[in-house]
């Protein structure tokens, strides 16, 4: 984030979204790969993507799941996620509409 502000002069916000909508692809497409290869490795928790997403990373999250066909299938995450992405609509609507 600091980079992006220093080397593009972007102001704190696009910076940090920019940020964080790439961390939220990388970490989709780390979990997918990993669940794919198997073996010793961790994966990422749900709730570790889900924090992503709510820290501003839907764009990220969705293209990521778009791309690596991940975390399609699980009703709960999905319902989650899409809660969540409604709710970051909502609030960027409302700061417009409302300020």
């Amino acid at each position: 984030m600091v980079a992006l502000r220093v080397l593009y002069s972007l102001d704190w916000l696009a910076a940090w979204l920019i940020a964080v909508n790439g961390v939220g692809l990388v970490f989709f497409g780390l979990d997918k790969l990993i669940a794919l290869v198997g073996g010793r490795w961790v994966r990422v928790p749900e709730a570790v993507l889900l924090g992503i997403v709510l820290g501003g990373g839907g764009g990220g999250g969705v293209v990521g799941m778009i791309l690596f066909r991940h975390k399609t299938d699980k009703l709960v995450f999905q319902s989650l996620f899409w809660l969540i992405i409604a709710g970051e609509i909502a609030a960027v609507l409302w700061y417009f509409v409302f300020r």
